[in-house]
């Protein structure tokens, strides 16, 4: 019997600590930071051309989405571009982020880890990166939001709350199991 609930308890902490995703992590990127024209801004991590961020190397290196959120559907067509110490600083240019013919929402999540130069980021100590969109200014994308997702793969939404409850649940029975066990051998 104490065989059975003790294996019980092992396999309720293995599925709240295995069996689901990490989960993700939002990094408010907050107004942008960096200006390279008016068609081209962005955000830099802390230090990078002696500018001060909340943003650290190590937060956008564990990023892999970049979401962003519009006040109407962009019309037209985004780069992402990044550059880092980690390969000298070379422009690395990703046309189609948006694609030239809109976009018919108004948020997209960018897989960062497909992005040209993004991968440079392991050998980096500093980085910046911006959108480029070619209207009369940046502004006119109407960003609302932006945040870096890390971990987990996509960005938290409402149903890991769901995820979180079930994984305490197993953690909360693999411990009480524990107890139960441990009230039994002392009996």
């Amino acid at each position: 019997m104490k065989k059975a609930i003790l294996s019980l308890s092992l396999a309720l902490v293995l599925i709240a600590v295995f069996a689901f995703p990490a989960l993700a992590a939002n990094i408010d990127l907050g107004a942008m930071n960096v200006t390279n024209s008016d068609t081209q801004k962005g955000w830099v991590t802390d230090g990078m051309d002696d500018i001060a961020s909340s943003l650290t190397i190590e937060q956008l290196r564990s990023a892999t989405t970049l979401h962003l959120e519009f006040s109407a559907p962009p019309a037209g067509g985004m780069q992402f571009i990044i550059q880092s110490d980690g390969d000298n600083y070379a422009w690395n240019q990703n046309d189609g982020a948006i694609p030239d013919t809109g976009l018919d929402a108004t948020s997209i999540d960018i897989d960062l880890t497909k992005m040209k130069g993004f991968s440079a980021l392991k050998d980096a100590t500093k980085a910046k990166f911006f959108l480029g969109y070619y209207s009369s200014n940046i502004a006119d994308l109407g960003i609302t939001k932006a945040y870096l997702v890390t971990g987990g793969g996509g960005s938290a939404k409402t149903g890991d709350g769901a995820m979180i409850a079930f994984a305490l649940m197993a953690l909360v029975l693999a411990g009480g199991a524990t107890v139960l066990i441990a009230r039994k051998v002392k009996a």
